[in-house]
């Protein structure tokens, strides 16, 4: 999740993430038959999360349209924490 969170969401920095696979132990970013499965599983997670708040706020429905533009079409863009 955190190598997601840092990828596509944004919330890590290099520096942060990098603290992180060191105390870990291991980058599963590294994984390369299976990591990019992985983190669209976690973005679909996250978004889908997301998607029963859209009616709550207009932030929250902005927010899921930004994870969307990401899944679908690829779009980096810094996802906001809710």
């Amino acid at each position: 999740m955190t190598a997601t969170e840092f990828v596509s969401a944004g919330w890590w920095n290099a520096s942060e993430y990098r603290a992180f696979t060191d105390a870990y132990g291991y980058d599963v970013m590294t994984w390369t038959d299976g990591f990019d499965v992985l983190r669209r599983v976690h973005e679909l997670k996250m978004t889908t999360w997301l998607m029963q708040n859209v009616s709550e706020s207009s932030e929250i429905a902005h927010e899921y349209q930004v994870r969307m533009a990401t899944i679908r079409d690829g779009i980096s863009a810094t996802w906001r924490p809710f």
